[in-house]
């Protein structure tokens, strides 16, 4: 049998990581501090997906599943720390204090994630398998509720950057800052479609090409600093 769902996310880590390469690149050549918190960002997003995509494929241990997706859960809260640090609208000891928290925040879920989450389960749909990983219902409020806060806060301050650039005159960073946003913006569609639409093949599918639409669209807004730099 195929392992579909896994197989998705596969291909988006395989993205991410491509996009990582290539902004790590850009970095050492510019040395532009933005672009090494995007490089992290998309680094930590890779991690999360390869912890939620690979134990699906080759791991039987429903518990052991359980534990690598606890774990997705801490990469993907880096991955948000990092983003936090990046709009410059927001001061830095706002951003090195909402780093902080997020990464507590991520620590704190992972290991509330491992001591009540129960073994995934395996869902058979012929061709195709796939794992679900049951958390408690506060709990799973949780690992979906923070992200969306933090995901929307990321977003208002990208726009309020890029108002500022608008009143400044500044057409770079006013483009940029809103291509950005909105960006974060689909990835926060994709996580919804991940977390209300029924464990389906096609909702898995459909959550995984929004994330990667996301991902793009804020690695052209990454191209356009770049320009100004």
């Amino acid at each position: 049998m195929i392992p579909i769902v896994s197989i998705f996310n596969s291909v988006a880590c395989l993205i991410t990581v491509a996009i990582f390469a290539h902004l790590w690149r850009s970095y050492k050549i510019r040395g532009n501090e933005n672009i090494k918190l995007f490089s992290f960002f998309y680094f930590f997003e890779a991690l999360f997906l390869f912890f939620i995509a690979i134990p699906g494929i080759v791991l039987m241990d429903e518990a052991l599943i359980a534990y690598a997706a606890s774990l997705s859960y801490f990469f993907l809260y880096a991955a948000l720390a990092y983003a936090s640090r990046i709009p410059l609208i927001v001061n830095m000891k706002t951003r090195k204090r909402l780093f902080t928290t997020i990464i507590a925040l991520g620590v704190l879920i992972f290991f509330a994630s491992i001591l009540y989450s129960s073994p995934a389960i395996r869902v058979n749909a012929d061709p195709y398998y796939f794992y679900i990983v049951q958390e408690e219902g506060l709990l799973r409020t949780l690992i979906g509720l923070i992200p969306f806060i933090v995901g929307i806060s990321i977003i208002v301050a990208f726009i309020a950057e890029g108002k500022k650039g608008s009143q400044e005159g500044d057409v770079h960073i006013t483009h940029k800052s809103y291509i950005i946003a909105f960006g974060f913006f689909i990835l926060v569609c994709a996580a919804s479609l991940n977390f209300f639409l029924p464990p389906r093949p096609l909702s898995f599918l459909a959550a995984s090409i929004t994330s990667i639409v996301g991902w793009l669209t804020i690695l052209s807004g990454i191209v356009r600093l770049k320009r100004s730099l």
